[in-house]
């Protein structure tokens, strides 16, 4: 875990100017097993996610149009989850290749004080991890949000303002914020994609594409992780 440290370290003073000291991510543990570190995170992570569903089960049942009615199975709402996690997943990897700096800090932190915490979890976990976040998530912003919302103005007023809410709630610097923003904003308009009618809701395709996303997401920043772990020089005996 030292060389992850000094890496961590170098990280955490080149993005001084974004705050990484106030920082909501986690800290890294230390001091303690791969495995366990991954257990401990993965576990939380199940039972967040899981009572975000179960809250905006219990929230939606006062609503007028709860959000377990926003569920159309058709062939066409899986088309659009499917294919519509395409432009976000290149847009993901076009990003590394963008010289801009905001980029850059937000990823080197990400890969540094998240990928860490999943260092030990299997691809089938964190599937289930990104099927937990894809439903609570979209349950939250789009089944009662941007869904109450749509129910007392336009229907682009709806997603705009269900967007600043997602936005901010994953606040860690202001690039992130507006990577996120757009992202919203995307999940927002394939909820209405393809519907009966202009005020009407799916959750299948946002489901779908936030899913798959966070999982393509997760492998990614594993695998630069793992990458970066490969390419450090080795650590001295006496310093460990």
């Amino acid at each position: 875990m030292s060389e992850y440290d000094a890496q961590a370290d170098e990280v955490m003073e080149d993005d001084a100017d974004i705050e990484e000291q106030d920082s909501p991510l986690p800290p890294v543990p230390t001091g303690a097993d791969e495995h366990e570190i991954t257990q401990s995170f993965l576990g939380t992570a199940y039972r967040v996610q899981s009572g975000m569903i179960l809250v905006a089960l219990v929230i939606g049942g006062f609503f007028s149009r709860p959000p377990w009615e926003l569920f159309e199975w058709t062939g066409t709402a899986f088309l659009v989850g499917f294919l519509g996690t395409i432009p976000l997943a290149g847009a993901m990897f076009a990003l590394e290749y963008v010289p801009f700096e905001g980029f850059r800090r937000i990823r080197d932190m990400l890969v540094n004080r998240i990928a860490p915490l999943m260092a030990a979890a299997t691809a089938k976990k964190l599937f289930v991890l990104a099927i937990l976040v894809g439903i609570g998530e979209e349950l939250i912003f789009r089944g009662l949000l941007q869904n109450w919302l749509m129910l007392q103005m336009n229907v682009h007023w709806a997603i705009l303002i269900s967007s600043v809410v997602f936005a901010l709630c994953h606040f860690i610097s202001p690039t992130y914020v507006v990577l996120v923003f757009g992202i919203s904003l995307y999940l927002g308009y394939s909820a209405i994609w393809f519907t009966a009618t202009d005020n009407s809701l799916n959750l299948v395709p946002p489901i779908l594409i936030h899913a798959l996303y966070d999982f393509l997401a997760f492998l990614y920043l594993l695998h630069a992780w793992r990458k970066q772990q490969r390419e450090l020089p080795p650590a001295d005996p006496e310093v460990l």
